[in-house]
């Protein structure tokens, strides 16, 4: 049988997303326009400004597909619009839900493992990890979702991208559950970089608490002032993201080992220019 090639068009801002999203999901173009048919075979609408259906979009169907498409061909009033349709469902979906939609066999699998309290095994970076899964949560500020857990590899709560777990299987290893209000205060304040209870002493100059407050993406709370001198909640690896751009405008004062971090690598940078 010969593919079905699905041709129509679609406005700037869809295929934006679909091109960034088969970028960043690991996917290509053909997998992804399957797995919206796949999940959306019911017609539906979503209405996009005519005028701007400038883009084309055209993929195979694949051999599970073709069977549906067969099944559902004569409902349809028009091919490309019901095509259209579908993607541009998906298209509107908040990023973050986007990425559950595509992973959401491991996001079935993580459930599963919550529930019935059973570790699971992945692998990541290339090592084996197994690990005790508590729950799934989106960040805020990159619209990523997490599974938050507690590695028995690393004997400590981690995050980990749901992108970045290979070959995920649940274990037949049943887990009691640890610290359950410290769990509960990470799922009602998620953060992406596990900062609660972590805390960063900074020194600020006038234009640093100037740039600190316009400077909102992934910007700590503030615990404690003094003068110039901010205690903020915030973890290691946050701050090694949030803070490089001050320069010379924040001081990092305590724990010892970020401020050595930020000395050796301001060090690095200046003898660039020598």
């Amino acid at each position: 049988m010969e593919p079905k090639k699905i041709r129509f068009t679609v406005p700037q801002y869809i295929s934006d997303v679909v091109k960034k999203d088969i970028e960043s999901f690991g996917l290509s173009l053909n997998g992804l326009c399957n797995l919206v048919f796949e999940r959306y075979k019911k017609p539906r609408e979503a209405r996009a400004e005519r005028s701007c259906y400038n883009k084309i979009i055209q993929f195979n169907l694949n051999a599970r597909n073709m069977i549906d498409y067969e099944n559902y061909w004569k409902k349809f009033n028009n091919e490309a619009e019901y095509f259209r349709n579908i993607l541009t469902i998906y298209a509107n979906l908040p990023r973050y839900k986007r990425q559950m939609f595509v992973f959401d066999d491991v996001c079935r699998k993580i459930n599963s493992a919550v529930k019935k309290r059973l570790t699971v095994e992945f692998t990541y970076k290339g090592a084996r990890v197994e690990a005790e899964p508590y729950f799934i949560a989106h960040s805020r500020e990159e619209a990523c979702n997490y599974m938050f857990c507690y590695s028995l590899k690393h004997r400590k709560y981690l995050n980990y991208k749901i992108t970045h777990l290979e070959g995920l299987n649940i274990t037949e290893n049943e887990y009691v559950p640890r610290d359950a209000e410290y769990v509960d205060k990470v799922r009602g304040e998620f953060d992406a970089f596990l900062s609660l209870g972590k805390l960063v002493v900074v020194r600020f100059s006038e234009a640093g608490l100037s740039q600190f407050e316009k400077a909102a993406h992934l910007r700590p709370n503030v615990v404690k002032k003094d003068g110039a001198v901010y205690t903020l909640e915030c973890s290691e690896p946050r701050a090694r993201i949030y803070f490089p751009k001050f320069m010379g405008e924040a001081e990092i004062l305590e724990p010892p080992k970020l401020r050595a971090w930020f000395a050796e690598k301001f060090k690095k940078a200046c003898s660039l220019y020598e």
